[in-house]
Order: structure tokens, then C-alpha cells, then sequence
């Protein structure tokens, strides 16, 4: 199969990294061909995101040439394209593919043609060497701006209740209300995975809104696939995601982190957590499991939908 694939950025941008790059690598018996021409005999064409004028005409290129069609959006509606040029997209795509179950929904314009595709791990392309401390030390947290402000009010809690613990923040801005009470690391994609491993306890949060609801879980898997501990606030995706791998225990609320604390205050079940959390990130979201879903969306694209 040759593939026509056009990226929504490079590989700083983690959507590209975790829904096109590591995907498509990870995919057999097929040809990938970018670039920023129109395709020559292309079996299919594949677009990341995008809803622009080198898009809608790359889709009416599909369209008139009779190839199939795939438009990957992992944004709510609207979030990342304009709404009337995404709609646009989703009418010319034969297929649509989604991040989560309930973006399914979140595109009543898309009918039929919506297919979910979750995201891969990100960062890590096997699971890398990582130890349980004897105690918690060290508590971190890493995302944009918006993600790190959700999960200020966890780093509070942390901060009251374990005396002398280091917390810091990996992200690209500056989150004013964790002034000296976490540090600030600026996101670098070549540190990342060095820094990510320091924690004992990852803290992953999203906003407890309709647009949070819709965020994927690519953050909770990436700490998961590496075995870290990793407590979440009440956001959709990640307790659901938690649920799923049989670790509700780590979900917090203003109501149960005394309870949470003591249950991850213990070494031995920081082992079995980091092992189960390891379990689940790579049986579900392994670069080849994803790129096995979405090639099965690109057969079915191919096969008339």
C-alpha cells in the first residue's frame, strides 16, 4: 500500500509524534510518501489534522481522482482548524478518525464515517529501566500550560502532606501559582525522558470541562509505558483510562488523597502499580498496536468504507 501523508507538524509537536511519525514507522507492507505536491499513484491519502487550503485542495485532489480519503482530528471541533474548513474535510473524507470514544460524538456532521484510533506512547520506544524508591521523594508532572494549572491543586496537597519532597513541572510556560512550590523545567524533547524518570510520582491532570473530556490520555500512557506511578484528578479520559488497567485507586479528589497517600506511600505497591501501569500502556498503545488499528482503517478506507 502507498501511502500519501501529510503531518500537522514535525516531530516537536506530540500529535504529529503520537498519531502520524511513531505510527506510521511502526506499519508493514506499506510505502510512505510526504510531501507537499499533489500524489501520483497513491493508494490512499492520509491527513493529520489539518484544515487549510493545501488540505481541502489535497481532499478535492482525493476526490476527483476517486482515492480514498483518511482525516485524522485528535482536537474538539473547531479547537485546532476552523470549523468550516474542518467540516469541509469531513465531508471529503471517506473515513475520520478519532482519538477517544467520545470525540466520536463531539462530530455529528461526520455521520458514519468516524473510526477511533487511540494515541501511541509517547517518548519511549521500548520500556526504559526504572526504580521504585524505598520512599517518595521526588513528584513531577509535565504537559502545556493548561494541563499543569489542573494539576496545581494536587501539587498543594503533596506539598502539605510529605514534608521535604522535590516537585517540579516539565512544560513551556511558566505556571504562576506553582511559585515556590514546584519547579519549573522547560520542555526540551531530548531531556524529557531523562527528566520523567526522576519522579517517584507523576501527578497527570486535565480540566474537569467538556473540552477536558475530550483530551486524550497520551500524557497518563506515556508515564504508564515507562512504569511510573502516576495519580490523576477526576478527568474523563484518565480515570477511565485508570479504571481500565485496574488502578481506580490512583484517581484523586480533595476527599481521598490522605487515602491515596497512603496506599502509594508504600514501596511494595508502587512495584505493583509501576508493573501493571507498564502492562496496560504497551498491551493498548504500543506504536505497533495503534499502527495495526489505524492500518485496518486504512484497508477498510481502501475497500470502499
Amino acid at each position: 500500500m502507498r501511502i500519501f501523508a501529510h503531518a500537522y507538524g514535525n516531530d516537536l509537536s506530540a500529535s504529529t509524534r503520537i498519531r502520524f511519525s511513531r505510527v506510521l514507522r511502526a506499519m508493514d507492507d506499506v510505502e510512505v510518501v510526504e510531501s507537499k505536491g499533489h500524489p501520483e499513484f497513491a493508494d490512499l491519502i492520509y491527513i493529520q489534522k489539518r484544515a487549510d487550503t493545501f488540505t481541502l485542495s489535497l481532499a478535492k485532489y482525493a476526490n476527483d481522482n476517486k482515492i480514498p480519503l483518511v482525516y485524522d482530528i485528535d482536537d474538539a471541533p473547531g479547537q485546532c482548524a476552523a470549523t468550516e474548513l474542518e467540516n469541509r474535510m469531513i465531508e471529503m473524507a471517506t473515513l475520520v478518525t478519532v482519538d477517544t470514544d467520545k470525540k466520536m460524538y463531539a462530530f455529528p456532521n461526520a455521520g458514519n464515517k468516524i473510526r477511533v484510533v487511540p494515541d501511541c506512547i509517547d517518548y519511549w520506544d521500548e520500556k526504559p529501566v526504572y526504580r521504585v524508591r524505598d520512599t517518595i521523594q521526588v513528584v513531577g508532572s509535565f504537559g502545556r500550560k493548561h494541563s499543569i494549572e489542573a494539576a496545581v491543586p494536587i501539587f498543594k496537597m503533596f506539598r502539605e502532606s510529605i514534608t521535604d519532597l522535590i516537585m517540579f513541572y516539565i512544560s513551556d510556560e511558566v505556571v504562576d501559582p506553582l511559585k515556590g512550590i514546584a519547579a519549573y523545567i522547560p520542555w526540551d524533547i531530548d531531556s524529557m525522558k531523562t527528566d520523567m524518570v526522576k519522579v517517584d510520582v507523576m501527578i497527570a491532570a486535565q480540566t474537569e470541562d467538556i473540552k477536558g473530556s475530550l483530551r486524550s490520555n497520551n500524557r497518563l500512557i506515556a508515564s504508564m509505558a515507562a512504569g511510573i506511578p502516576t495519580v490523576v484528578n477526576n478527568s474523563e479520559s484518565y480515570s477511565k483510562t485508570l479504571h481500565n488497567a485496574s488502578l481506580d485507586d490512583l484517581v484523586i479528589t480533595q476527599s481521598n488523597f490522605g487515602r491515596v497517600i497512603h496506599i502509594i506511600e508504600k514501596k511494595n505497591v508502587r512495584e505493583f502499580i509501576s508493573v501493571n501501569a507498564s502492562h496496560y500502556a504497551w498491551q493498548n498503545h504500543s506504536p505497533k498496536v495503534v499502527a495495526t488499528r489505524l492500518h485496518d482503517v486504512f484497508m477498510e478506507a481502501l475497500n470502499g468504507a
